[in-house]
């Protein structure tokens, strides 16, 4: 008896021998900036985004977190 493949559904982009690891082509490394705000009244906050991001964009992906927690990159290389 042949094997037969499975069939491949009409919404997929796959064939039956593709696998995830052969599409990916790896992490995508991006560039970030980050802006202090200094607040009167609470903690001074710190955001992180993409360079050149558009003002969705910036929705989608900001991290924002006191400015305490952040430690500057030179102290990890």
């Amino acid at each position: 008896m042949v094997p037969v493949d499975p069939p491949v559904s009409s919404d997929s982009d796959q064939t039956p021998h593709e696998t995830a690891a052969e599409r990916d082509p790896g992490p995508v490394r991006t560039e970030l900036t980050s802006r202090a705000d200094t607040r009167p009244a609470g903690p001074d906050r710190v955001t992180v985004y993409p360079v050149g991001a558009s003002g969705d964009e910036k929705m989608a992906t900001w991290l924002t977190v006191n400015a305490d927690c952040v430690i500057e990159a030179r102290w990890f290389r």
